[in-house]
């Protein structure tokens, strides 16, 4: 299970620095640049967004681990949980709303993935007799 999470986990990270960041940090270099801004950066600023969004999808990352544990601990079963899929949909949407600069492309590239991990977890759940 360790060692799960830590894949899980580090999965995210990679995630976020090979895609979300470069994504996220021209954009918000392009949407400075187009209000006549000059794209300064403080490097504590610089260091402590990064480390947020890397931290934030490392730990999205570990979404199957916690649909896992609420099947294990039978507090949900798979039925339940694909019953409140379009719920889930809207949430992740919601969630890569706040997360992201407000583009949709970004936006789908946090959403998607979570939507993947979850029905993942979901299979893995039926696979286990969770269901």
């Amino acid at each position: 299970m360790l060692l799960a999470a830590l894949a899980l986990f580090g999965t995210g990270v990679v995630y976020a620095q090979l895609l979300m960041l470069p994504l996220v940090l021209a954009y918000l270099h392009g949407d400075a640049t187009a209000a006549g801004f000059a794209s300064t950066y403080s490097l504590s600023a610089f260091y402590s967004f990064v480390l947020l969004l890397t931290f934030a999808l490392g730990v999205a990352f570990e979404l199957p681990l916690a649909v896992l544990l609420l099947l294990r601990l039978e507090l949900a079963t798979v039925a339940q949980l694909a019953h409140y899929r379009r719920h889930l949909v809207v949430g992740f949407f919601v969630l890569a709303a706040f997360i992201t600069p407000p583009d949709v492309i970004s936006q789908f590239l946090l959403a998607v993935p979570l939507l993947l991990l979850f029905e993942l977890s979901l299979v893995v759940g039926r696979l286990a007799g969770k269901g």
